[in-house]
């Protein structure tokens, strides 16, 4: 668990970086460079199911179908990308047809949608609601962060 919370946080990093979280959470510690209070955050996160009682499996897959959901909505805006991004779109190896990453996505999706469904199919009512709780405030998040990000993106991919 602990080198798993102490990889995860550069995506954290870079959010605050480009304005998806306040930038005072990303302080790093002055001796050993680290980022205390993500770190801190991520401990209580992953303390917390625990300590009130959930059983593994009923977080794991929580985070599983929370994860999925949030692939779902990436899967979607991958459609984006040769708009957003043309020239590196265009240099890409993995460059295809707009029919064809179309229909990549849609299998993508189907899949990954058919994955939520039997975990959904396993889990109990308080939980789905959790996880319907916990998804909805994080999309009215990023809406609400949204305008106020775009503003401040920093370039954080390699183009060769």
């Amino acid at each position: 668990m602990n080198a798993k919370i102490g990889t995860c946080t550069k995506p954290v990093l870079q959010a605050c970086s480009d304005g998806w979280f306040p930038r005072q959470l990303a302080v790093l510690h002055p001796k050993y460079k680290t980022p205390t209070y993500i770190l801190g955050v991520f401990y209580v996160v992953g303390a917390l199911p625990i300590l009130l009682g959930f059983s593994i499996g009923t977080i794991a897959s929580t985070v599983i179908l929370l994860a999925y959901g949030f692939k779902i909505i990436l899967a979607y805006k991958v459609l984006d990308l040769p708009r957003l991004f043309p020239n590196e779109w265009e240099k890409s190896p993995y460059r295809v047809s707009p029919l064809m990453l179309k229909v990549l996505i849609a299998i993508s999706v189907t899949g990954i949608s058919f994955q939520c469904y039997l975990l959904a199919t396993k889990a109990g009512a308080n939980q789905l609601i959790g996880t319907g709780v916990v998804f909805l405030v994080a999309l009215l998040y990023a809406n609400f962060r949204f305008p106020h990000a775009e503003n401040f993106i920093e370039v954080s991919y390699e183009t060769e």
